[in-house]
């Protein structure tokens, strides 16, 4: 069962954040990598079946975490523009 936590950090340390996250999905795919190649239909197919299944789990944790990073990063871009619309209005202010 997944379920949502809400935290914040500064707006700098968003994409190093993600950048940490991506990391983690490049080692779990590089385990998906092995279990896949542990697979042996020719010796024992029941273990061959859990093999598998850890496979899709895993992958889905993938996918799972791909687009929490998708949500962030379209947060940090909704951030970023917001407040470089909020610089240049406060710019026009005083002039």
């Amino acid at each position: 069962m997944r379920v949502n936590i809400t935290y914040s950090v500064n707006v700098e340390e968003i994409l190093p954040e993600v950048e940490r996250r991506i990391e983690q999905c490049i080692e779990e795919i590089k385990s998906v990598e092995e279990a896949l190649r542990s697979i042996d239909l020719s010796t024992n197919l029941e273990s061959s079946l859990d093999k598998m299944g850890i496979v899709r789990n895993k992958m889905l944790s993938i996918d799972y975490s791909l687009s929490d990073n998708v949500k962030i990063i379209n947060g940090y871009i909704e951030i970023t523009e917001s407040i470089s619309r909020e610089e240049r209005e406060a710019g026009e202010k005083y002039e």
